[in-house]
Formats: C-alpha cells, sequence, structure tokens
C-alpha cells in the first residue's frame, strides 16, 4: 500500500478541525499562511472570534505497532487563535480545550486518508494582543499516521 502524502494529510486535519469547531471555517483556519488567518480574523466584516494556523514539523518513517509495516508519522503544530470576551474567557478556553481534545474520536482516519490521527499534546493558553486585541493563543500537537 503506498502512503497518502503529507498534504493530504493536512487537509484531512484542516477539514475535521472546522467540522469540530462551530467558529471555524476555509477562511479562518489554514496551513502554511498565518498572515492570511490573522487577516481575516482582525479585518473580517464578522468579527471573527476564533482563528487556527496548522504548519509542518517534523515527519519520520517508523515501524509502529500495531502495524507490521513501516509507515510514514506526520507531525503538525497548530495553534488556536480566540478573541479575549471578558467575563467569559475561561469558560472559552475550557470549551476550546475540551473540544480539541474530542479530535479524531469519531473518526480518527479522517475520512480514510490515515491510519490513525490524533492529539498527542495540548499547551497551556498563552495571553498575547495582536494589533492592540487581546487573544488567546493555544499551541497544540497533531499526529497522523499515514497510511504505508
Amino acid at each position: 500500500m503506498s502512503h497518502t502524502g503529507y498534504y493530504p494529510c493536512e487537509s484531512a486535519v484542516i477539514s475535521e478541525l472546522i467540522d469540530i469547531f462551530d467558529g471555524l471555517n476555509a477562511n479562518n483556519c489554514k496551513s502554511g499562511d498565518l498572515d492570511a488567518v490573522l487577516a481575516y480574523i482582525l479585518g473580517s466584516t464578522q468579527a471573527s472570534e476564533m482563528g487556527c494556523y496548522i504548519e509542518y514539523f517534523s515527519g519520520y518513517h517508523k515501524a509502529l505497532e500495531p502495524y507490521k509495516q513501516m509507515i510514514w508519522v506526520w507531525i503538525m503544530q497548530g495553534v488556536i487563535l480566540l478573541r479575549v470576551s471578558l467575563p467569559t474567557v475561561e469558560a472559552d478556553i475550557r470549551n476550546i480545550i475540551n473540544t480539541l481534545s474530542t479530535f479524531g474520536q469519531t473518526d480518527h482516519t479522517l475520512g480514510g486518508v490515515t491510519s490513525r490521527t490524533f492529539i498527542s499534546l495540548i499547551d497551556q493558553p498563552k495571553a498575547v494582543k495582536i494589533n492592540d486585541v487581546p487573544y488567546y493563543w493555544l499551541p497544540f500537537v497533531v499526529e497522523a499516521w499515514d497510511k504505508g
């Protein structure tokens, strides 16, 4: 079986993120162009409260259980941006972390694109300002095990 390759896995990850988060869409959840995500969430007429960015971090070819052959493992770093809206910011961040932890639970193969995909790390949220607008920056890591 030939492997899928990185870009189809990345596209499937972005589609899954858009599916599980009500506030994400193709304009504010992207890979490869953080400036486009920031421009959309800061300049959008809808005043987007969220954004998401994914980028390639690393990949390796390794034999992992339960597979009897070598597989590709693609590691992607991501970040969710959440506009601060006091006094609900703590509850909002908790909801995002809870939702992010459900990633891949209904279909860990992301429609058959991967053998297994999961969130391997959710980091601490960090308060940031983007053009003087307060946001929380929530880093996470996704692992996608390619099919062969």
